[in-house]
């Protein structure tokens, strides 16, 4: 059985799109509850195509984090949405599709980032860098539930990251060059999106010499939203790639925070995300972690002058990444990360 999805209606799609509720205005708590339902139902009927039984044996998520059926019955509807995309020549819900077809044709590995190293990366300033050493073209981060929200506070369950050579080469040569449809950014850098509970999806790039802008590359405008004068929006896709820039940086530059260990064993072998029966097969992927044992760093600082030693109020040091000298006469260069510290804790 296969879920044919030019049965919905134009504004049935639409609102399973990230920007219908920009087009309505409806934000509310109660139409984001609606959407998160109709979005069970959506990946219900996900679970019958071929990229989701492509996907459904390699993970089993640790407790806490969305469940991998969730995350892959996620990824599958959207992958699936790759022709009526292109068809509607919509540069967002094209770039959607894609992405999702990247984790699914390519088998993106799937890397867990832990809630203290996610709130680390989100207080990390960006910077312009160099292009660093890659470690992989393509790979997905998923966080705890509520560590990594929508504008309408509903769970980003996953992010897919690309570099901008390997999404625009490998997949966008795919469309042919006759319908005038491209993503090739000026430099190099990161393509992602973030899937979201309510069946939302954020899109947003980075070029790595543009990582310290103020305002994310706005891949909207050729749509005619103007989503990008939502502020809440802009937090959003800046937080995504944060997380996205910093993971990568972290695996390249600190391998020592991630680790590697069995899957989890099942703690419910019932039935799994919106009712889907768990399978018995031993997941084909181990679960890899940025930072499961990360604990962030503290310092005591005193004003200066006070005899007495009164300390200032408790806050947060932002961190950074800084480019180190070291080896024989300074002439080699790191990256080196210097993470966030709670002064005063």
């Amino acid at each position: 059985m296969a879920f044919n999805y030019e049965q919905l209606s134009p504004r049935d799609f639409a609102r399973l799109t990230h920007h219908l509720h920009h087009m309505d205005g409806s934000n509310s708590a109660a139409n984001r509850k609606h959407y998160e339902g109709a979005h069970v139902y959506n990946c219900k009927a996900a679970r019958f195509t071929k990229s989701f039984k492509a996907l459904q044996h390699r993970y089993r998520c640790p407790k806490g984090f969305p469940t991998w059926e969730e995350i892959a019955s996620t990824i599958a509807f959207f992958e699936d949405t790759k022709d009526i995309a292109v068809e509607n020549a919509s540069n967002i819900d094209i770039a959607v599709a894609f992405l999702s077809g990247v984790a699914v044709r390519d088998r993106s590995p799937l890397r867990f980032l832990s809630k203290n190293m996610a709130e680390a990366f989100l207080r990390t300033k960006d910077r312009a860098l160099e292009k660093p050493e890659i470690p992989f073209d393509h790979f997905m981060i998923t966080v705890p539930d509520g560590v990594l929200v929508d504008d309408w506070g509903s769970s980003i369950v996953v992010i897919i990251v690309t570099t901008t050579e390997h999404f625009s080469d490998v997949y966008m040569s795919r469309l042919g060059s006759d319908n005038g449809i491209t993503f090739e950014l000026p430099e190099p850098g990161l393509r992602l999106v973030g899937l979201s509970r309510a069946g939302t999806a954020m899109v947003g790039a980075v070029t790595w010499a543009g990582c310290g802008a103020e305002t994310p590359l706005d891949l909207d405008a050729g749509d005619g939203m103007g989503e990008f004068n939502d502020e809440d929006v802009k937090d959003v896709c800046r937080a995504m790639q944060r997380i996205a820039v910093h993971s990568m940086l972290i695996m390249s530059a600190k391998p020592e925070l991630v680790t590697e260990e069995p899957p989890p064993r099942p703690t419910n072998p019932g039935r799994g995300f919106g009712g889907m029966a768990r399978e018995a097969l031993q997941p084909s992927d181990n679960v890899v972690w940025i930072g499961k044992d990360y604990v962030p760093a503290t310092a005591s600082k005193r004003r200066a002058g006070d005899a007495a030693g009164t300390p200032k109020a408790a806050h947060w040091r932002s961190g950074h990444w800084h480019t180190v000298r070291h080896g024989e006469r300074r002439k080699q260069r790191r990256l080196e990360w210097f993470e966030p510290v709670y002064v005063n804790a």
